[in-house]
């Protein structure tokens, strides 16, 4: 019979230089198992060697712990895990949290090749006896993993919200993608090109551009983002602004300032920046994931994203080497438009 041992990688409490140097202890076993069918590209190390620095700062509420299960001495999952340990300002409830909520990791899990019940059981086993606690909250686990089908066929489980994804899967050739696509999503693009066109100004597009200016990213991620998060109503608008006073606050990055993996791709009138997307890249399951995006909004009625994000996908068809543009999470016109379908993100509530 085989022998789970669980094993934790505390961060607290160091300094800097050692924790990098705790990190790069598991990178060959991380590594090995971020192939997995399961995993992401936010599961891979590189993401959470970026990530970790802002995460909550431990404390006697709050601590981040790597947690490593070994099956008869091989490393068979990582888990690095959030635990709070008390409940707190109502909305932050006492119990464990996969490490990454609340920032830009779209698909939380834990690091696994092989899926194996034992190992998670004795993880939530070897959690309640070192930290006392018996409430997970698992958030933003893919419908298409064997975690998902773990948590779902467990009745102590209990779902507790759904959200969806948008993602296209690339057919082989150009001519297949246009035959898919809605004719009114074809009609938009003809209306942009045909704006640009009329207005005499033109694009040009620079699918990873490693020269491009990161602050005028921010300054373009922050315009969208106010416009996009403007509540008209008033009274849900203060809601909000409670909610977001109670919750943790996470410190607050942005991925292509602190990701030395990921990319960007821009469309450009002149020397003007009119629209960006930041993406990573899995090479391993051949699939690109959309993170930030910016739009320069005194420029938005040409629709510079949807134009760069077509040019971009056909691209994309044409290299073969990648099958799926994740455009992860959100409903976004766009997404839909250019062929996205749904798919969905699931949150759980088990006990052990």
């Amino acid at each position: 019979m085989a022998t789970y041992i669980v094993n934790y990688l505390v961060l607290s409490g160091i300094s800097s230089d050692r924790y990098q140097v705790c990190l790069k202890q598991l990178q060959g076993e991380w590594t090995s198992l971020e192939t997995g069918m399961d995993m992401t590209y936010f599961q891979t190390f590189g993401w959470y060697e970026s990530i970790f620095p802002y995460q909550l700062k431990d404390n006697w509420l709050h601590e981040n712990v790597i947690a490593v299960v070994k099956k008869d001495g091989e490393t068979v999952l990582i888990a690095p895990l959030t635990i709070v340990k008390h409940n707190w300002m109502y909305l932050n409830r006492k119990g464990v949290y996969l490490l990454g909520r609340c920032g830009w990791s779209d698909y939380l899990n834990f690091i696994y090749k092989i899926f194996e019940n034992e190992a998670i059981e004795a993880l939530m086993l070897g959690v309640k006896e070192k930290y006392g606690i018996c409430d997970w909250f698992f958030e933003q686990i893919r419908e298409d993993t064997a975690l998902f089908t773990y948590l779902s066929i467990n009745r102590k489980n209990i779902p507790t919200e759904k959200k969806v994804c948008v993602s296209l899967n690339l057919p082989d050739t150009e001519e297949l993608y246009m035959v898919n696509l809605a004719k009114s999503a074809k009609q938009n693009l003809r209306t942009a090109q045909n704006r640009l066109n009329k207005a005499g100004k033109d694009l040009r597009f620079v699918f990873d551009d490693k020269n491009v200016d990161k602050h005028k990213l921010v300054s373009l991620r922050a315009s969208r983002l106010g416009k996009k998060n403007y509540e008209p109503i008033v009274y849900k608008r203060y809601k909000r602004m409670i909610k977001d006073w109670l919750l943790f606050r996470y410190p607050h990055f942005l991925p292509f300032l602190v990701d030395a993996n990921c990319h960007v791709m821009t469309a450009y009138e002149g020397d003007e920046i009119r629209a960006f997307f930041n993406y990573g890249i899995d090479y391993v399951h051949k699939t690109i994931l959309l993170m930030a995006v910016g739009t320069d909004e005194t420029f938005a009625r040409y629709s510079p994203g949807m134009l760069l994000m077509y040019a971009f996908i056909k691209e994309q068809i044409q290299k073969h080497s990648i099958n799926i543009i994740d455009f992860t999470r959100g409903d976004e016109f766009y997404k839909y438009a250019l062929g996205g379908k749904n798919h969905y993100l699931y949150y759980f509530h088990a006990q052990v």
